[in-house]
């Protein structure tokens, strides 16, 4: 069924996240209260051909916000594309990622 509303997604592809991503454009556009826990890791990848900025911008072209989930402290921090790029250009995170509603 085309038009499922998921509201819940976890996510851990070894790099190809935004193949997934590009593949699921249907639930994307009708899960209004989607969040999801995504893998963000710029080694596995560049290993893949693919580039880490370009899976942040889907992401965010796609309504996202993003927060880092810090599993030492188990706690979570708003973050932005910038600051995800610049932390772990050689380190990788989870991420919750928060659809951001729009109001008609």
């Amino acid at each position: 069924n085309k038009n499922i509303d998921i509201n819940f997604i976890k996510m851990d592809v070894e790099g190809a996240e935004s193949n997934v991503i590009k593949g699921m454009t249907n639930i994307l556009k009708n899960s209004k209260d989607l969040k999801m826990i995504v893998e963000y890791n710029p080694n596995a990848i560049h290993q893949l051909g693919l580039n880490p900025e370009n899976y942040l911008n889907l992401l965010s072209i796609n309504g996202f916000s993003f927060y880092d989930i810090d599993e030492t402290t188990k706690t979570m921090k708003k973050t932005q594309k910038n600051e995800l790029l610049k932390q772990y250009s050689d380190l990788y995170t989870n991420l919750f990622c928060l659809k951001k509603i729009i109001k008609n």
